[in-house]
């Protein structure tokens, strides 16, 4: 061991003897997390009283706990006099018993004033929450202060620079030449190091297997500097304890350079003292974090409960950390401390801080550039910008599928609110996109989201590898990100979103069964509105439909065609159909819903646009009045099971209603079906 090292510890160790040791910074995690609600502060009068004599007040198994843990205490203090030396026996008496002053700290040590016991926690904006500092513990004083400590540290350790914690005198942090060159493995080094100073950390029953026992090494790497970074964590038969966890950084000759955390002395004392019996499951610590956030949020991830230890002042606590990680209704990654034998919450914060809207940029796949809505979200540690749009409805999120096939995957983030990468682009298109679609809906329908209930978009994009599709799965939409070659990212079309954001429309209206004709129509109003909305946006609007994201081998100009369905082929039986004559029957496609979808786009066109078709005259109404027509009926008459007889009749009947049965609205719409074989 080096030999100024050794030297300090056997200083601090002078320093420390006959101290009775509080704990600090037992508050659950490390004192930089934020704490938004400080729970059982409020006391009765004859709690404060008891808790002043270290007695918790509410169930008998508690005061049990800090009685074991004195007990214990007060049963090892004979046995050692009784050992004493006879000579020992017979010094006098200010040696063999302590001043009572020693003995029994002053009643303002112990026992916290009335106005401060009774201050009220502060209620904190959810927007940024910020650290509700827990009460510091009481700590008996020691008859050298601190800063002679810390000069005669100074002294020893010329070249070492030493954080102590000024209450328990033990290092927060130090760096230098540690301890000595060694050729041993790093994790030896490490065990080595704390084994060899077992007295230093207040260790009572030495033992050569200190750290192995009472230590978890939960990270190892090397870092630019190569220097091997190496985390622990103190722990009492595999329960990590809250806020003792330590980094060491070792060099390449096998010196220990630096040190920093809170140590946790005693601990061997601790693990007597600890009562590891609970009387709650983990399940039922999840329960009662859910009951304490006061709504019902929509997971991220599933709630994840683990087993720890929580230091209250120096008593330990077998207790449950629960994780609740969830973005709806407001983003939300609470952490809950839980006592494990009466469910009480030890502590609870928020690790998201939430800074609200704002507006970052992005660039799509085409190159252009957009002003994006977003939302900015502070943690403790950063400050990052997530594709999250808040002014519309339920709001609009993006999350990155990362090329693989579990959903949602992670919510798309930035760190400086620029979205301009390669990468970023289809997040882009996908984002703006579903807002222009929502924007739609509530322009022209007052459809207020895809479920006319201000329903949350939420859209994946890079979704597998190279997959050449996009759909609605019933909760969200999914954009694969193509081949490259046939077809480009289909997030990129916005004629390709509306077409899935309306299958959602369908199903939360119409419900067309995806099969034989009405499938067929589920698909038909799918293209009929993704190309309504291109037009609402003026974005380079026509006809065709995911024209934007083919590809050069792909051989087809779109993946079909309104105007003309017969210009494109559908790969199966060749050109898409215009008329029943040429409808599919067969069962391949769920009996052909996208072939035969083609019928119904040309009677929309027809009904927008007018001309003449299979020999029947068709005066066009306008895009905006076919869309009035097609929604209404879509929304108000349109069953699971409507076939394309049934579909005539509901739109000819939704015309009626909007501009009167004896309209020319109406009559347009009677030789659109007529034109294309569907009659009555």
């Amino acid at each position: 061991m080096n030999k100024r090292l050794a030297l300090a510890l056997s200083v601090m160790l002078t320093l420390s003897s006959g101290l009775q040791v509080g704990f600090a910074d037992a508050t659950g995690e490390v004192n930089d997390q934020p704490v938004e609600v400080q729970t059982e502060v409020e006391q009765t009068e004859e709690e404060k009283s008891e808790e002043a004599t270290n007695t918790e007040v509410g169930t008998g198994e508690e005061a049990g706990e800090e009685e074991n843990l004195a007990e214990a205490e007060e049963a090892e203090a004979p046995a050692e006099e009784a050992e004493a030396p006879a000579e020992e026996a017979e010094a006098p008496a200010e040696e063999v018993e302590a001043p009572a002053e020693e003995v029994e700290a002053p009643a303002e040590d112990l026992e916290v004033p009335a106005e401060e016991a009774e201050a009220p926690v502060e209620e904190l904006p959810e927007a940024l929450q910020e650290e509700v500092p827990v009460e510091a513990e009481q700590v008996q004083e020691t008859s050298m202060t601190f800063e002679e400590a810390e000069a005669l540290f100074d002294d020893i350790f010329d070249d070492f620079v030493q954080l102590m914690d000024e209450e328990t005198h033990m290092p927060e942090f130090m760096y230098g030449e540690i301890t000595m060159p060694t050729d041993e493995e790093i994790d030896a080094i490490i065990a080595d190091f704390f084994n060899e100073n077992q007295s230093f950390f207040q260790v009572e029953d030495e033992q050569n297997d200190y750290f192995q026992e009472f230590f978890d090494t939960t990270t190892m790497f090397e870092d630019d500097l190569g220097l091997t970074v190496v985390r622990t964590q103190q722990e009492i038969d595999g329960m990590p304890i809250l806020g003792y966890d330590q980094a060491m950084t070792v060099d390449a000759d096998g010196v220990i350079r630096s040190m920093s955390g809170n140590i946790l002395p005693e601990i061997d004392k601790i693990e007597k003292a600890l009562n590891k019996e609970k009387k709650i499951s983990g399940s039922e610590a999840i329960d009662i974090a859910e009951d304490e956030l006061g709504f019902s949020p929509n997971y991220e991830y599933s709630p994840d409960v683990e087993e720890v230890i929580f230091m209250k002042k120096d008593k330990p606590i077998a207790a449950y950390k629960v994780n609740l990680n969830f973005l709806d209704p407001e983003p939300g990654n609470w952490v809950f401390v839980i006592n494990g034998r009466n469910g009480k919450i030890l502590n609870m914060y928020n690790k998201i801080y939430t800074n609200g809207p704002t507006t970052g940029t992005g660039t799509d796949f085409h190159g252009n550039v957009h002003d994006l809505n977003t939302y900015a979200v502070d943690s403790w540690w950063d400050t990052e910008y997530a594709l999250y749009d808040d002014t519309r409805g339920g709001g609009i999120l993006v999350y990155d599928g990362r090329n693989r096939t579990s959903l949602p995957g992670t919510i798309w983030y930035d760190a400086d609110n620029r979205f301009n990468s390669d990468y970023d682009a289809v997040a882009v298109d996908a984002h703006v996109n579903a807002g222009i679609v929502y924007d739609y809906y509530k322009d022209m329908h007052n459809r207020n989201s895809y479920d006319g209930n201000d329903a949350r978009i939420k859209s994946t994009v890079h979704y597998k590898q190279d997959y050449v599709n996009a759909f609605w799965n019933g909760n969200q939409m999914v954009y694969g990100d193509g081949d490259g070659q046939d077809y480009y990212p289909f997030a990129a079309a916005l004629d390709v979103v509306g077409h899935e954001l309306t299958h959602a429309v369908t199903e939360y209206t119409a419900g067309l069964e995806y099969q034989n004709e009405s499938g067929a129509i589920n698909e038909a109003m799918s293209d009929i509105f993704g190309t309504l909305i291109e037009f609402y946006a003026n974005d380079n609007p026509d006809w065709l439909c995911a024209e934007d994201i083919v590809g050069p081998t792909n051989g087809n100009v779109a993946m079909r065609s309104l105007e003309d369905p017969t210009t494109v082929s559908n790969g199966l039986t060749g050109p898409y159909p215009d008329h029943t004559s040429k409808k599919y029957n067969g069962t391949e496609d769920y009996g052909g819903v996208h072939i035969n979808s083609s019928i119904i786009n040309k009677c929309a066109y027809l009904i927008s646009e007018g001309g003449s078709h299979y020999g029947v005259s068709v005066d066009g109404i306008g895009r905006d009045k076919m869309g009035d027509i097609f929604y209404r009926a879509l929304s108000a008459h349109m069953t699971s099971t409507t076939d394309f007889s049934q579909l005539r009749e509901v739109v000819i009947y939704s015309a009626g209603e909007l501009f009167g049965q004896n309209s020319s609205e109406v009559q347009t719409v009677k030789d659109a079906f007529d034109a294309v074989g569907i009659s009555n």
